[in-house]
């Protein structure tokens, strides 16, 4: 079945991360309604910190633990680093969690999962 595509123009840049952030949580319900987890690459810079923070806020009681994160263009810093995009992902993301953590893997571009073995362990 085909799928219908749409394009919908949005009056401000806060009802733009609102539909943003309904459409993740509406694609992860469904993937991890089908297979039990839901794993997407996330981006980095400013432009998705919004997103991020509304996810945070209006999403904490997320099954986030269900989720397997990848930032796909991470910066060559430590994660604690202002300029690291996981830290501008798990930092509005303050949920409390209790083990398992939400599966996050920082690839660094020497990194991968054929060249690290302990890459490839996270996604078990």
């Amino acid at each position: 079945m085909p799928s219908t595509r749409s394009i919908e123009v949005l009056d401000t840049a806060a009802d733009l991360f609102h539909a943003a952030a309904e459409e993740f949580v509406g694609v992860a319900r469904a993937a991890i309604g089908a297979q039990g987890r839901f794993t997407v690459a996330l981006s980095g810079g400013s432009t998705p910190k919004a997103l991020y923070s509304l996810l945070a806020t209006n999403y904490a009681d997320f099954v986030w633990n269900r989720i397997f994160l990848f930032f796909g263009d991470e910066r060559h810093v430590p994660p604690t680093d202002p300029e690291s995009n996981y830290t501008s992902f798990a930092c509005p993301l303050r949920i409390p969690m209790p083990p398992p953590l939400p599966r996050t893997t920082k690839l660094s571009s020497a990194d991968s999962l054929k060249s690290n073995p302990a890459n490839s362990r996270a996604l078990t």
